[in-house]
């Protein structure tokens, strides 16, 4: 099956043919937990100008983001989470099946 890509207000979402799925979002005004309670863990470090965030929910999930002094985001990585995305460019992550 090839690689199918939807367009959307919010942006483009990217479904590989192994199920992998990539989300280009035009604009990201804020980044947000659904519920602390479903993290496991939160580590952040500094590399330089950068500022990174690994975060681990309960039951495997995790977030590792890193953006750089002005805010500019450089890195956005998900495993095993759901996240929502509305029109004005707020992202929020969730444990999966939360």
């Amino acid at each position: 099956m090839p690689d199918k890509t939807i367009k959307t207000d919010v942006g483009t979402v990217k479904i590989g043919d192994d199920g992998t799925i990539s989300l280009s979002v035009n604009k990201i005004t804020k980044i947000s937990i659904d519920n602390i309670t479903d993290v496991h863990s939160h580590v952040i470090m500094r590399e330089g100008d950068t500022t990174v965030h690994q975060i681990k929910f309960r039951d495997e999930g995790s977030v590792d983001l890193a953006y750089k002094a002005d805010g500019k985001l450089v890195r956005f990585a998900a495993d095993k989470i759901q996240t929502s995305v509305d029109s004005s460019g707020v992202v929020v992550l969730m444990r999966k099946d939360a």
